[in-house]
């Protein structure tokens, strides 16, 4: 699960993550609702294939939607992301707690042999980059249309809620 905010340049912050593997679905909900008391988001991002998730979650009363699954549209949109503009620098920045995030950053890559038109990320250790694909797509337009909230940079406080984003299970 990640945490995001976009700040009033339009840039976007992963300001927190909760890395575990193997979960039951009750932990993540039990998550879901600490950090939706803590944090009030506006919107829960979820993978479309965690349909018991996602029904679990708005059974708790929580604002989640399905995330748009189009891998290598998710991918371009994550790596227009990651330009730099002139006057506003990174569009994309992750807080050095999130060793995880940082790391599948760092290993991301391409499966070897496959064709320029079915090419394909490798699926493994890829669970917060899934996340970051859903939010980017889901704030960048490709999603459902749900937007992040702002975060100012220059006193370092949210200006709306934050939205949460979960990557897959697989």
């Amino acid at each position: 699960m990640l945490l995001l905010g976009i700040d009033s340049e339009d840039r976007m912050h992963v300001e927190r993550e909760w890395y575990h593997a193997q979960r039951l679905e009750t932990e993540v909900v039990d998550k879901a609702k600490e950090w939706a008391e803590r944090f009030a988001p506006e919107v829960f991002v979820v993978d479309p294939s965690a349909a018991g998730t996602i029904e679990a979650m708005k059974a708790e009363g929580i604002h989640v939607v399905p995330a748009k699954n189009a891998v290598f549209d998710g991918i371009q949109a994550v790596q227009q992301r990651l330009r730099q503009e002139d006057e506003v620098g990174a569009l994309l920045t992750i807080d050095p707690r999130c060793e995880n995030t940082i790391r599948e950053f760092e290993s991301y890559e391409w499966l070897k042999g496959t064709s320029t038109t079915t090419d394909k990320p490798r699926k493994e250790n890829d669970h917060a980059m899934d996340a970051l694909r859903y939010a980017v797509t889901n704030i960048d337009g490709l999603g459902s249309g749900v937007t992040l909230d702002v975060f100012d940079g220059k006193s370092g406080e949210f200006l709306r809620d934050l939205d949460l984003v979960f990557g897959d299970d697989d």
